[in-house]
């Protein structure tokens, strides 16, 4: 189904994040509004290169201290691989959810630049 895009380029503080369902490598489904509706949100639109690896722990060190406040979603851009989120998974025992947007919608839907650069962050 085509969507609509905005028609200003970027998301800006404040903005509301459309809503969104996407998988985790397991099948299961998440939606920000219905999973999450009382939390803020971080989105993190990841193409999973070595320095976004670089920041796994800090996000998730950041999980674990605010979880009852923030919800993050690291969203993987990388088309059909599933080899990568797979091994970052493994290596990086990430507690937060890892979703698949292969075609980057999410990124899309925010005005955010296509493809991705290697790091970007948004805050709900």
């Amino acid at each position: 189904m085509a969507l609509p895009f905005p028609s200003k380029k970027g998301a800006e503080i404040g903005d509301r994040v459309p809503d969104f369902m996407l998988s985790d490598l397991a099948g299961r489904s998440f939606t920000l509004l219905e999973n999450f509706p009382t939390k803020g949100a971080v989105l993190w639109l990841t193409n999973l290169c070595s320095s976004c690896e670089e920041r796994i722990s800090l996000l998730q060190r950041t999980y674990e201290k605010h979880r009852d406040r923030i919800e993050i979603f690291a969203l993987s851009t990388l088309a059909d691989d599933r080899a990568t989120p797979e091994r970052i998974l493994r290596t990086h025992r990430m507690t937060f959810p890892l979703l698949l947007d292969p075609g980057d919608w999410v990124g899309k839907r925010l005005g955010l630049p296509h493809p991705p650069g290697p790091v970007r962050f948004t805050i709900c």
